[in-house]
């Protein structure tokens, strides 16, 4: 998402990004590269799990945005990354 400013830097619009192609391809590298890894990890270490917990994201972050959508009569929850992810495909 971008946000269109006025003169005042106050947001007057949402505007979501177009994806470009390398997106997808640098996308699909990772994927790749992480199957692989696991895999490894996998077979070295069977009879254990390796996660990876993220922290949830910083409200200090997303105050403008989320004062801004209110203001439009739109509610964006960023106590998970996942809201957050959902709420650029609005």
């Amino acid at each position: 998402m971008r946000a269109q400013l006025d003169e005042e830097r106050n947001i007057t619009a949402l505007v979501p990004r177009q994806p470009l192609e390398v997106h997808e391809t640098v996308a699909e590298c990772m994927i790749y590269a992480n199957h692989w890894v696991a895999r490894k990890i996998q077979e070295t270490f069977p009879n254990q799990a390796l996660l990876r917990r993220h922290p949830p994201p910083r409200k200090e972050f997303f105050s403008q945005l989320v004062e801004s959508a209110t203001a439009r009569g739109f509610a964006i929850d960023t106590r998970y990354g996942v809201s957050c992810m959902e709420a650029e495909e609005i």
